[in-house]
């Protein structure tokens, strides 16, 4: 197993040591806005021959490789771009890449919701699809001890069954600003409203929104 990393010069390796089955990290300083453009128009560097042949290329990203030799699969977790073109980084990118998706061997959906998305947006034929949702890695996401959650509500301020929670990064497709909306027409004394996220794109006007509501935004 190896995985293939493009990356911006500077930026810390992913760990791979902890890995099962051992996995290999092959690296190249390439940025996506580099490979993107390069891989849509089937251009090389392709992403099998940057990472060493494989028999099977899988890409988790929106950024779908083009490979020479190696089947490909492809994760597709939403077709957000598709239903929202106007909140999209490249709308011309995200046309494309439903040509591209077209390439793979086999796709994989995390949602039977995004299989439908898929078949209803993406003109045919397709590859098989199968549906995998996102796994739980054990050995670091538990359920908190009754202490452990009464030190971290403190810490932010909070109390149990006291507030609403959203978790999702700060961008106009998750509806924050509805969000704040609807909150605000809550009967007094209302829950605090937390939004756990890091910021997202043509997020203009909604972290202003959110410290003039007095929202607890944890990044």
């Amino acid at each position: 197993l190896t995985l293939f990393w493009a990356f911006r010069p500077g930026r810390p390796a992913p760990p791979v040591s902890s890995l099962s089955p051992p996995a290999s990290l092959r690296g190249w300083p390439i940025p996506g806005r580099i490979l993107g453009p390069l891989w849509r128009a089937g251009l090389p560097p392709s992403a099998d021959w940057l990472a060493g042949r494989p028999d099977v290329f899988h890409s988790t990203s929106f950024l779908t490789p083009s490979v020479r030799r190696s089947a490909l699969v492809q994760t597709v977790h939403d077709l957000a771009g598709f239903r929202l073109p106007e909140i999209a980084k490249d709308p011309a990118s995200t046309k494309e890449w439903g040509r591209l998706l077209r390439r793979a061997r086999f796709l994989v959906t995390v949602s039977k919701f995004t299989r439908t998305e898929l078949e209803t947006l993406i003109a045919p034929p397709l590859p098989p699809i199968r549906v995998v949702p996102h796994g739980v890695d054990a050995r670091k996401f538990r359920p908190l001890s009754n202490s452990e959650i009464s030190h971290v509500l403190q810490h932010h301020g909070l109390s149990q069954g006291e507030y609403l929670l959203s978790v999702s990064t700060l961008h106009p497709r998750k509806n924050p600003l509805r969000l704040l909306e609807a909150w605000k027409r809550l009967p007094e004394p209302r829950p605090r409203l937390v939004w756990v996220g890091r910021p997202g794109w043509k997020d203009a006007g909604i972290p202003e929104a959110f410290r003039a509501g007095g929202i607890l935004w944890l990044r």
